[in-house]
């Protein structure tokens, strides 16, 4: 979600070593460059996000780390029904987000240039935020933390996550 801090986040970790996961930034990537035709967006996020899952089956095939993709992909129902996720167990998918007031995250977008995104956006924000509470998405507030403290809470909650399924 623009402005929430998903960029900042993926970039706390990208130094961070001998984490069980692998932090992956949903726009950046996957060899498919985002359209500038606004038309053509869904169709991207769905190759793009069929390309992180693949990547994601790849990874898991190799005992490599878990793939933390960080970004808006699709909404949940949408991600759990493409054929690309059928390798995984649906309840073994979790759904987080980055979450700021819209004060906050208007302010953020302003700062880098990006303010119209936030009024052109509004509407489907509140659409996608009501998608993932359906989901029981794990909301992480960042209107008033620092990098780090959202850091620590994303890692804390990965965590326990993990530890959910392997003692399942």
């Amino acid at each position: 979600m623009w402005g929430t801090g998903k960029t900042s986040l993926v970039q706390s970790f990208s130094n961070a070593k001998h984490l069980p996961f692998k932090f992956i930034d949903f726009d950046f990537g996957g060899g498919i460059t985002p359209p500038l035709d606004r038309a053509k967006h869904s169709e991207w996020r769905y190759k793009q996000t069929k390309f992180w899952l693949d990547f994601a089956r790849n990874e898991i095939n190799n005992n490599a780390p878990i793939s933390v993709i960080c970004g808006v992909s699709l909404y949940p129902s949408q991600l759990i029904a493409l054929d690309a996720s059928k390798f995984l167990d649906p309840t073994e998918i979790g759904f987080g987000y980055l979450f700021a007031s819209d004060e906050e995250r208007e302010k953020r977008l302003h700062e880098r240039g990006d303010g119209d995104i936030f009024e052109a956006n509004k509407a489907w924000y509140q659409e996608f935020y009501n998608e993932l509470e359906a989901h029981d998405a794990m909301k992480f507030d960042t209107t008033d933390k620092s990098k780090t403290e959202v850091a620590d809470l994303v890692l804390e909650w990965l965590k326990s996550q993990t530890n959910k399924l392997n003692k399942s």
